[in-house]
């Protein structure tokens, strides 16, 4: 719903206002919309288990692995948004329409060769790998070179990983916490809201305590 909200006011910016300012403006929602990304992913990992052992059973859980590569490819996703939304905005679809293609050749090849290797895990793997080369690799380019044009590609590359180291050492915590806390136990249905509701509010409160000592030691806040 975001992502189609800001659609129509990013494209009339892109037409009445400068390239560096756009630029400014995509840093600062990237920042914000992946912050809230990052909370996303951290609740995804500690509330997977609790949540399919409550409604499918103990038998039904993902092996960690599968849960680890599904929260991956969520995170990846989400971190391309606002960026794709500048360039929907600024028409380049045409010119990543060889990336798409190329990201679903090689989605297809690789879930084919890894399903055989690693089973679920490998279809989730290979949908990660093509995402990942397109989201950080490919499509950044395209925009910064036929639209931006400031050569600030690597400022961008630069916050992205720390987005991402900040989101990972907030998923560590959390799940530290919830593992000692609130482990994941064949009990009743009570019992197991419970134990979701608390995992939420762990997840919720590391991720904005992590989040805001990391951006001021840091610096990086756009």
């Amino acid at each position: 719903m975001i992502f189609s909200l800001m659609m129509a006011s990013v494209g009339n910016r892109i037409a009445t206002e400068s390239r560096e300012k756009n630029y400014k403006d995509m840093r600062l929602f990237d920042f914000i919309y992946t912050s809230v990304a990052g909370w996303a992913t951290v609740c995804l990992l500690c509330l997977y288990q609790p949540f399919v052992r409550m409604w499918l059973g103990t038998d039904m859980m993902l092996e960690m692995p599968v849960v680890i590569a599904l929260c991956s490819y969520f995170y990846i996703l989400k971190s391309g948004d606002i960026r794709w939304v500048y360039q929907e905005g600024a028409g380049q679809w045409f010119e990543c329409r060889f990336i798409m293609i190329g990201e679903a050749v090689a989605n297809i090849v690789l879930n084919v060769l890894l399903c055989k290797l690693w089973g679920v895990f490998g279809i989730v793997l290979a949908t990660v790998l093509s995402v990942f080369v397109t989201n950080v690799f490919f499509c950044p380019k395209v925009l910064f070179d036929r639209y931006f044009k400031n050569g600030k590609l690597k400022e961008y590359w630069t916050d992205h990983l720390l987005y991402l180291a900040t989101m990972l050492l907030t998923a560590g915590c959390s799940w530290v916490v919830c593992d000692f806390l609130l482990p994941v136990s064949d009990s009743g249905l009570v019992s197991s809201l419970l134990c979701l509701a608390g995992r939420l509010v762990v997840c919720t409160a590391v991720s904005v305590a992590v989040f805001l000592l990391a951006w001021k030691h840091w610096g990086q806040t756009p």
